[in-house]
């Protein structure tokens, strides 16, 4: 079968995950159709694929080779919304197709023929055309003709043009006035109704389009004061008194900052301040009383003379790279887009999460800003320590940076048929929902679900809060990990909704439920954030290498349920943030069964309570069902045998979805064996990739020790459930098969 690439055609045949023509979303993919492959993930035959407008992951039996040709580099970065690189080679784009794929219609003059930028500095040359100086005087370094003709120039003298350099400025101070007023239009509607921001689309779009103007503008500034004037931007939309960039500065292990207030380079300890605990964690921050927050380093005011009362703090993350630096904005103002009186306090303005999400929108132009500037260092995930300082709140835990993630809520509109599948049926792919959702699987599934049982209304839910928190959580899975990521994470959830849906298990999650007033709906909120979290913050090492390693996990939690007990603290870490515990509205009482349910539900994946849980289980039973439970244990003990069976939903899932997870995490395992083999531990015969079977060679034992009897006991208690243990004894038989085929090796 020929090897495919990135770049490489392929047509849709439907052999593998897809049988047939499929449709997602309201778009069509039809057998025939021919797209591009724009990722390998590296997993077995995986690919990432796109048709037009669809992006989807498919099998490698899904396609064939449409052509051996491999597409444009550039048209791949096009087809992928990456705007094109300089080009060296004189006339191959056009000024106004630039300006075009940038949607903006600005005059093709403004360009300079070899960066395809707007110039800030332009000068002619005797072929009559100008250009950006420094581009074409490192282009008359080696060559001595037109970048716009090819001709040879008769002269290589340059004339500064300044009626273009003036006519430029005005234009886009004239263009910065419009962007502004429409910005002012779009937000008027907004400003008595807090909140609004991360649910717009049009505000968002009003603000990226003022920025990106900014940006197109400036970008042959020089980097610092190209951030300058982002940040004097934000200053004016956010409102605030003072704005400033601190980079990374991985060698002295400090931020440094020349964009600030005080004209003057800034260095402070990337471990203090709330800007360190930012860089360190990747997390934006509200900080709205300053000098009552432990994070806050007081000694930066006593060297300014400077008296900050509140601080907006978002990491800079380019490109989905790691933090490379974190802006911040100081004293919240009464001129900005959402100057509402804030009611933290009783005095004083104070920071909202409006202010953020729009300070992040701006955030991202300055990343992309300096993404093209290159020169920067970033903090890789390795670089965060545990962070538990004496008399700290034990909840804030945070040992892995979460990913730079804006609040801008997916466009549940163009994703909801694949939603209502979800809510409907077992079989659901949430790797193509991964896919569609701009890789938001998690947090997208799981909202949709909250709302769809009313949970939001019913618990009277923080809406902009639990988004933010759900976003956080995601941030929190790492993608780069194959198995325990946001894409399991959503199966379960997943898994865990549909389970709720079958009507004797769901008055078996109402009858006993602790809390009366809330029946089964307080199972379900339980239940799904649960799901949700239970592998937050993963490192795709289990508990094994964790204590056998003296990893700071291992040694936090005392070697017991290492994982588990991490998930459980990073995410209610989390949530207790101000600006993430969407739960703050809950009565104490109901809050701290909620939270003593999650506890529960997380401990019990732990594969060492396993025989433990079932044995119990089965006891409690008595082998007959519908099972109704007599007790709070038995209700609990009803939830804890979900959520284990749940978190192996893919062995109940068709063949080649179930095939596929598992070489995820045949491959998960392998990479946790070469870090054994590097370190010289010893390594199981799943985690060795040169002389062990892996998971695909395992599946016979797993499947006759661990899936089965635990299926078998839950559905004998829920006997509607059966088809998922028909399903799981399939898969086993093909296992079977795929043995009696491996015989002869």
């Amino acid at each position: 079968m020929e090897e495919l690439a990135v770049g490489d055609k392929v047509k849709f045949v439907g052999g593998g995950r897809f049988h047939g023509s499929q449709k997602f979303r309201g778009l069509q993919l039809l057998v025939g159709d021919i797209g591009t492959v724009h990722v390998i993930p590296g997993a077995h035959d995986e690919l990432g694929c796109s048709f037009g407008e669809l992006r989807v992951s498919l099998n490698r039996a899904d396609v064939e080779p449409a052509t051996s040709s491999r597409e444009n580099p550039q048209d791949l970065l096009a087809s992928l919304g990456t705007s094109r690189a300089p080009s060296e080679n004189h006339g191959q784009v056009e000024p106004r197709m630039q300006a075009r794929a940038l949607g903006k219609a600005h005059p093709p003059s403004f360009y300079c023929p070899i960066s395809h930028h707007v110039m800030s500095d332009p000068v002619v040359l005797v072929d009559g055309h100008s250009y950006e100086y420094r581009y074409i005087k490192k282009w008359l370094q080696t060559k001595l003709t037109s970048p716009v003709t090819g001709e040879t120039l008769a002269t290589i003298d340059m004339v500064r043009n300044h009626a273009l350099r003036n006519a430029i400025q005005e234009y886009f101070e004239q263009v910065f006035k419009v962007k502004r007023k429409a910005l002012t239009f779009v937000t008027a509607a907004f400003l008595r109704e807090p909140g609004k921001f991360g649910t717009s689309a049009s505000l968002r779009c009003a603000v990226d389009a003022l920025l990106e103007c900014l940006v197109l503008a400036n970008v042959d500034l020089n980097l610092e004061m190209l951030l300058t004037r982002i940040m004097q931007e934000a200053k004016v939309l956010v409102g605030a008194e003072v704005a400033s960039v601190f980079m990374i500065d991985l060698d002295k292990n400090e931020l440094v900052s020349t964009v600030n207030s005080t004209d003057k380079e800034l260095r402070i300890p990337i471990d203090t301040g709330v800007a360190g605990y930012v860089a360190r964690t990747g997390c934006s921050t509200i900080c709205n009383v300053a000098y009552e927050d432990e994070r806050f380093n007081r000694d930066v005011d006593h060297t300014t003379g400077f008296k900050t009362d509140n601080i907006l703090c978002v990491p800079i993350r380019p490109l989905g790279d790691g933090t490379i630096g974190v802006a911040q904005l100081i004293n919240k103002a009464t001129s900005g887009r959402f100057a509402v009186k804030s009611d933290h306090s009783g005095e004083g303005n104070a920071f909202s999460c409006d202010d953020l999400r729009l300070f992040e929108v701006v955030v991202e132009q300055a990343a992309a800003a300096i993404a093209k500037h290159g020169n920067y260092q970033w903090m890789p995930p390795d670089q965060t320590s545990l962070e538990i300082s004496s008399g700290s709140d034990p909840f804030r835990v945070s040992t892995t940076r979460l990913a730079f993630a804006t609040v801008d809520a997916i466009d549940i509109q163009s994703v909801q048929p694949l939603l209502e599948m979800a809510s409907e049926s077992w079989e659901f792919d949430t790797l193509t929902l991964s896919e569609v959702t701009g890789g938001k699987p998690l947090s997208t599934l799981t909202l949709y679900l909250l709302e769809k049982h009313d949970l939001i209304a019913h618990f009277n839910l923080e809406p902009l809060k639990l988004r933010l928190f759900l976003v956080r959580i995601e941030a929190g899975y790492d993608k780069s990990i194959r198995y325990h990521n946001a894409q399991h994470a959503a199966s379960v959830v997943h898994f865990m909704h549909m389970m709720l849906r079958e009507k004797s298990f769901a008055e078996a999650a109402a009858r006993s439920s602790s809390v009366e007033t809330s029946g089964v709906k307080f199972a379900v909120l339980a239940s799904l954030l649960a799901a949700a979290v239970h592998d937050f913050e993963h490192d795709g090492l289990n508990n094994d290498f964790q204590e056998k390693s003296l990893s700071k996990r291992a040694i936090m939690h005392n070697d017991r349920s290492i994982n588990e007990q991490h998930h459980l603290a990073a995410a209610f870490s989390l949530l207790l943030r101000p600006d993430c515990n969407f739960l703050e509205a809950m009565p104490r009482d109901i809050f701290m069964q909620l939270r003593s349910v999650i506890i529960d539900l997380v401990l019990s994946t732990d594969m060492a309570s396993h025989q433990p849980i079932l044995d119990s289980f089965i006891d409690a039973t008595k082998g007959v069902g519908p099972f109704v439970p007599a007790s709070k244990t038995d209700w609990l003990l009803v939830l804890k045998m979900a959520l284990k069976c749940v978190d192996l939903g893919h062995a109940m899932l068709e063949w080649n979805p179930h095939v596929r997870w598992v070489y995820r995490l045949e491959e998960e395992l392998f990479r946790q064996g070469d870090e054994e083999k590097r370190r010289d531990m010893p390594r199981s015969s799943l985690t060795d990739r040169e002389g062990g079977q892996g998971v695909s060679r395992s599946q016979l034992s797993f499947f006759d020790a661990v899936v089965l009897p635990m299926l078998r006991a839950f559905c004998t208690a829920f006997p509607a459930l059966q088809g998922l243990l028909k399903k799981a004894d399939a898969n086993l038989q093909r296992w079977r098969a795929v043995e009696m085929r491996r015989a002869p090796e």
